[in-house]
């Protein structure tokens, strides 16, 4: 099954004065909650590695239920780093762990489910020819 990730997901991994803390402080004039955004990018990244380890991906922004927990992990890594904060250990390895993770996806090494509403576009459609042969051509370039 493929999911959306929600705030409510977040916030399973963050004190609730924590979770404040990350996404409204340390905000300048005209900037917002930071969440979607991180979401948006982090989503985009999974995304991109599911693509690449030759899965179909699913409708709109969703991911895989299986690299969930792993989204969200880098999501309140980069909410804790954007106050220039030391961030815990336990959220850098699980970071890093997720980042792993990613990357064995990717790699087709570690596979996930397949979406019962796959994207209308997939990454990379259309997009390379391959060529098998190719007609070699001369040119004569004597009394140059």
């Amino acid at each position: 099954m493929w999911t959306t990730i929600t705030t409510d997901d977040v916030k399973t991994r963050l004190a609730a004065a924590e979770f404040a803390a990350y996404t409204t402080r340390a905000l300048g004039a005209g900037q917002t909650d930071p969440l979607p955004d991180i979401t948006a990018q982090v989503v985009r990244e999974v995304r991109g590695h599911v693509a690449g380890g030759g899965n179909v991906l699913g409708d709109g922004l969703t991911i895989p239920d299986e690299l969930l927990a792993a989204a969200v992990d880098m999501i309140v890594f980069r909410l804790t780093t954007r106050l220039g904060i030391s961030v815990k250990d336990d959220r850098k390895t699980a970071n890093d762990q997720a980042r792993t993770l990613l990357g064995q996806v990717g790699r087709g090494e570690f596979k996930v489910a397949a979406p019962t509403t796959a994207a209308s576009v997939q990454a990379g459609a259309g997009g390379v020819t391959v060529v098998t042969s190719r007609t070699r051509q001369t040119e004569d370039m004597r009394g140059l």
